[in-house]
């Protein structure tokens, strides 16, 4: 089982449903992002595994 690197807790914004990524994670993983929805949790996996590949 993978361990995770970080933790973060959002909240969306409650009158355009947007959440903001941190910066940390932006410059590490670039800011194009998929979701995967299972019935218990939501994963959000990078596009590309690093920025600029």
């Amino acid at each position: 089982m993978e361990k995770p690197i970080l933790i973060y807790q959002k909240n969306a914004d409650k009158t355009t449903n947007k959440m903001i990524i941190p910066q940390a994670i932006i410059d590490k993983w670039g800011n194009q992002f998929y979701m995967e929805i299972y019935e218990d949790k939501i994963i959000l996996k990078p596009m590309n595994n690093k920025k600029g590949e």
